[in-house]
């Protein structure tokens, strides 16, 4: 792995590195829309230097966040962010596609793999990916269900357990 001067800026060797101190092999981005005018975050590029580097790269949109449902995140706690998020969970994750999604995931995780889940926001208390790592945790078999003693729910270091070995990380852009 690289230490820098990639054309993809720090957050992609900050990305690598989280995900192999956890032992992931998999990343899993669930924007919508893959388009990023970050270097190396669209879909093309990620997918190049994640896989460069020995990870599997996929982009699952079924548990995307509509774009005009996003503002309601950027202020966690209000009565704004609680409709936002139900709205999130019904339309999407409760939908067929979103369901398929997050049973997906589960899978993974009840397989053993270390899985992170990508998105564009920084503090993931003002994103949906929060939401999709509750569902597939809840998800998951009873015995993978229980969260990994090396990740832990934080927002200084945007990793979240998801059920028993899975993770989530977003560049930091700002």
């Amino acid at each position: 792995m690289s230490d820098g001067g990639t054309r993809e800026g720090p957050w992609t060797i900050w990305c690598l590195r989280c995900a192999s101190t956890y032992g992931s092999t998999r990343m899993v981005g669930v924007r919508l829309t893959p388009v990023s005018r970050v270097k190396g975050f669209s879909k093309s590029r990620l997918r190049d230097r994640l896989e460069a580097e020995g990870f599997v790269y996929e982009h699952r949109p079924e548990p995307g966040n509509p774009k005009d449902n996003r503002p309601g995140y950027a202020n966690p706690g209000t009565d704004e962010a609680n409709r936002t998020h139900l709205r999130y969970f019904e339309q999407v994750l409760d939908s067929a596609k979103g369901t398929a999604a997050i049973d997906y995931l589960a899978t993974l995780v009840d397989a053993g793999e270390t899985v992170f889940i990508l998105c564009f926001e920084h503090d993931q208390r003002c994103c949906h990916r929060a939401q999709v790592i509750d569902a597939a945790h809840q998800t998951c078999t009873p015995t993978t269900s229980t969260p990994h003693p090396q990740t832990r729910r934080t927002t200084e270091d945007h990793r979240t357990a998801v059920g028993r070995t899975a993770a989530a990380a977003s560049p930091s852009h700002g």
